[in-house]
Order: C-alpha cells, then sequence, then structure tokens
C-alpha cells in the first residue's frame, strides 16, 4: 500500500508488521509490483516496482535501489523462471513491451 510492504503472517495468527520502502527520504512512489522468493538455504529476496524504480531486499526492512527505468514505467514484475542461476527478472512496460532486467 503506497510506499510501505507488509508483512502478514498466517502462523503468527494473522500478525503483520510493515517497513518503508524508500529509504534516505527518496520520495513517495507508490509500490505497483511486488514479488519475492527464497532459495533452497532459506534466504529471502524481495523485488519491488514503483513503476519507476526497482529496489531488492533481502531482510524486508532495508532496500536497495537496482534498476532506474528512465523515462519508461513499468506496470508489473516478475522473477525470470530460473531467477537462482541468472538472476534476471522481466517487467511489463507501459504501452505493453516486455523488458529483461538483470539484477
Amino acid at each position: 500500500m503506497g510506499s510501505h510492504v507488509w508483512r502478514i503472517s498466517s502462523r503468527a495468527g494473522g500478525a503483520y508488521s510493515h517497513s518503508t520502502l524508500l529509504p534516505d527520504g527518496a520520495g513517495t512512489e507508490a509500490i505497483v509490483a511486488l514479488t519475492g522468493m527464497q532459495d533452497s538455504a532459506g534466504q529471502m529476496m524481495l523485488l519491488a516496482c514503483t513503476g519507476q524504480h526497482v529496489y531488492r531486499s533481502q531482510d524486508g526492512k532495508s532496500w536497495l535501489a537496482v534498476h532506474d527505468f528512465g523515462s519508461e514505467r513499468a506496470l508489473a514484475l516478475s522473477l525470470a523462471p530460473s531467477y537462482l542461476a541468472d538472476q534476471g527478472a522481466y517487467a511489463l512496460l507501459l504501452g505493453g513491451a516486455f523488458c529483461k532486467l538483470k539484477l
């Protein structure tokens, strides 16, 4: 919601927490897409897309900008099927074009 990511745990009876996405007062970009995964070692990775930027987090609290779309705007974001091997993602851009990102 807005520029926050909410973590909801069904094991904890629906308990939730949130963390602010954009560090250092970088603005109030709203999140338009959120995706994540957990590797076989249990390492968590989240990607949040604001349309202009993609941010990555491994702890759900601190976020690092990893891609800037420049003049383009993204509408959706998904991890590549082979993310563990190539750390790629795909974005659907305004106008219908697809873009592969190396993250």
